[in-house]
């Protein structure tokens, strides 16, 4: 048994080490994501990349396929007053990320170099190195200065240096203009459920070798999606989404993957639709409104609504309500915008129908069942969020009947009693809102033996009456 856990207990810390969540490397790196091999005295970024740390704070990300060399821990003459100690490597093909914590004790400069003879250093921040055709850096954030022998200069967040083998001098600029919306649709139903969206397309910027779409929650800006590489149109149906509010954004990559500027964040809307006891949506997908006539939708802040096609545009309010009783189509739109969404409404005609049995009842033989059946105009299922109040009497007593439902149907059933009858139970059927659906009754005779010989006689019938009389 010792042994049997002693292997078991080898295996996993074999396998542990052999994970590339925690890997060690040359000179002080620790591979904490990714898959990064030694080859030949470089470091190779498998398929899916790598991370790699230093206790220094350095931060190193790597893409697929980049190809770095490690120095190790140097000194190199950055200001006046003498060399400093520094961190040095060489991107030798690929794209990667170099990040210094400054905060962090005892953090190195990180110097990062290229082929074609461009030199960088972190000393608080982050910057973007790319080695193709030529070489760039693009300042990220915090501190970081590029030159070399004949002196060091600011790299300004957001600017991009560039040299190619031939160049005897560096060339900047500044990341990627933002692109701009052509064709957006603001405004969507969810008032089904869950619905697929896209189509989008903007504008080309240019160098650029992709795209990427940004959709957040206007509210709460949590990230709902990301979706790259794109070029400048998302596909139809892209995207599935709940009813909420949503912004939209866009930007490009250049030419060495370094992205650049967001697009100006689009509001979108998914519409939703927030049934209660009296409004639901039928199986066609019309919103059907009760006494009350009204109806609530959902995510319609800053939207405008119009009654019908003709109708003038305004704001749209938390609750619409509806005069007319025959079917209506409300519109949702941003203001001054093209895409529509249009929703049918009609007033709520649920109806109701009572079976009462058996119909010869007989008391204390029989016990009596009672089935209510909803439905709606339009011959579907009536919601299954909307619940009746079913109002059941034996004489003047009113029972307090256990009710099972199953879809539409409800029923329940009322136990046979004893004693000379006869006896009459009453059903009657209200809405919510109290309007009554339906009624019926049913009289019960006594198993008495006086009536049992009447019966067999023909003289006398079981006394029964039964209607379905809603106007009653």
């Amino acid at each position: 048994m010792r042994l049997h856990r002693w292997v078991v207990a080898a295996w996993s810390l074999a396998l542990s080490l052999l994970s590339a969540s925690v890997c060690a490397l040359p000179d002080g790196l620790m591979l904490t994501h990714g898959d990064v091999r030694e080859e030949q005295g470089t470091l190779v970024a498998q398929d899916e990349g790598g991370v790699l740390e230093h206790e220094g704070g350095m931060v190193l990300r790597l893409e697929p396929g980049a190809v770095v060399r490690s120095f190790g821990r140097t000194e190199l003459w950055l200001a006046q007053g003498g060399k400093q100690a520094v961190y040095l490597l060489q991107l030798e093909t690929g794209h990667a990320e170099l990040s210094v914590r400054g905060n962090v004790e005892g953090a190195l400069p990180a110097v990062v170099r290229t082929k074609h003879k461009l030199v960088g250093v972190v000393l608080d921040g982050t910057v973007g190195v790319d080695v193709r055709f030529a070489s760039a850096m693009l300042a990220l954030d915090g501190r970081v200065l590029v030159g070399g022998r004949a002196g060091w200069e600011p790299l300004s967040r957001g600017r991009i240096v560039t040299r190619a083998g031939s160049d005897k001098q560096k060339s900047s600029r500044a990341v990627a203009s933002a692109p701009r919306f052509q064709s957006l649709r603001r405004v969507w139903s969810g008032v089904r459920g869950p619905v697929h969206v896209g189509g989008f397309e903007w504008s080309a910027i240019p160098r650029a070798r992709g795209y990427e779409l940004l959709l957040t929650d206007r509210f709460t800006g949590k990230l709902v999606h990301r979706v790259n590489p794109l070029r400048t149109r998302l596909d139809w149906r892209a995207l599935e989404l709940v009813p909420g509010s949503y912004e939209l954004s866009v930007r490009g990559f250049d030419e060495f993957g370094f992205p650049g500027e967001w697009s100006h964040p689009e509001a979108m809307a998914v519409i939703g639709f927030i049934p209660d006891d009296e409004t639901y949506r039928d199986e066609s997908g019309v919103i059907r409104v009760g006494s009350q006539r009204t109806a609530k939708f959902s995510n319609t802040e800053g939207l405008e609504v119009t009654y019908g096609s003709a109708g003038p545009w305004v704001s749209a309010p938390p609750v619409l309500f509806f005069r007319q009783t025959s079917r209506t189509v409300v519109r949702f739109r941003y203001p001054g915008a093209d895409g529509i969404v249009a929703v049918p409404v009609e007033h709520q005609q649920v109806q109701a129908t009572i079976e009462i049995g058996p119909q010869r009842a007989v008391w204390p033989r029989d016990a009596v069942q009672v089935t209510v059946r909803l439905s709606d105009a339009v011959g579907g299922q009536a919601a299954s969020m909307l619940h009746p109040k079913i109002d059941v009497t034996l004489g003047v007593e009113a029972l307090d009947l256990e009710w099972t439902r199953n879809a539409n149907v409800l029923q329940a059933t009322i136990p046979a009693r004893s004693g000379p009858g006869p006896w009459v139970i009453r059903v009657n059927v209200l809405h919510p809102s109290g309007k009554q659906l339906d009624r019926n009754l049913l009289e019960i005779v006594s198993d008495s033996r006086r009536q049992r010989r009447r019966i067999a006689r023909g003289v006398e019938a079981p006394a029964r009456i039964a209607h379905n009389d809603s106007a009653r």
